[in-house]
């Protein structure tokens, strides 16, 4: 009888013990969840500070190619998937293509380089961007809003009348860009209001992207391409 109760109170006691574990594990998860949360409805990248900041730092990855004149020109802002401005072994020119385009129609192009003004090599960027380590889409939207930002102030862009064009890990940042709240001041709004069109070329859409799941906040004219069986 002792040995028998002395085994039953060691299997209480590793009960004991799984359900303290267990519910330490969910108030990790739920104290996660509510910072996850906080961090997608109120970045910290939104704050007048953080903002001006980053375009700063952004700015010398922003290459604007314009028609002859002074302007100000309707512009587009390129936005580039994870694999960068450069190829696996030698520059990638389909950016320099699609800006060369846009200033055949009369347009100028802002070819936006996130990677150079964190000085990242090419294939070392791509294999941390594109498995998602580094980088992710709703911290690359401030890399975004960063080349809007640095827009503004070019007397050369017509700010009335932009648009923005992104290509798979830049589609999840710019689908990510337009589900922001405005912080209160007017100044993200203020900032897409210009924005009169997006094209996507096949976006990263699933988790944790938030394009397919918040409302989006801003209103334009959008257009998509997408993969019949894609994500």
């Amino acid at each position: 009888m002792a040995a028998h109760r002395g085994r039953s109170d060691m299997a209480k006691q590793r009960w004991r013990i799984l359900a303290g574990l267990g519910l330490a594990l969910l108030a990790l998860l739920a104290g996660l969840a509510v910072v996850y949360v906080a961090t997608i409805w109120r970045p910290q990248f939104l704050t007048p500070s953080a903002r001006a900041s980053h375009a700063k730092f952004m700015a010398s990855g922003l290459e604007l190619v314009t028609p002859p004149g002074p302007g100000p020109f309707p512009t587009v802002l390129l936005i580039h998937g994870c694999g960068g401005l450069r190829g696996p072994y030698e520059p990638n020119p389909i950016m320099d293509e699609y800006a060369a385009s846009a200033v055949k129609a009369g347009w100028a192009a802002a070819i936006l380089d996130s990677y150079a003004p964190r000085d990242w090599e090419a294939r070392w960027a791509r294999i941390r961007v594109c498995s998602g380590l580094r980088l992710r889409g709703f911290h690359r939207a401030a890399d975004v809003l960063a080349g809007l930002d640095v827009l503004q102030d070019n007397p050369r862009v017509d700010t009335r009348h932009l648009r923005i064009a992104s290509w798979s890990h830049g589609g999840w940042a710019v689908g990510d860009l337009v589900t922001l709240r405005d912080p209160g001041d007017g100044s993200l709004r203020r900032t897409m209001a210009g924005v009169e069109a997006i094209y996507f070329t096949y976006p990263f859409c699933a988790f944790p992207a938030q394009a397919g799941r918040r409302d989006w906040t801003w209103n334009g004219e959008v257009r998509w391409v997408f993969a019949e069986h894609d994500t």
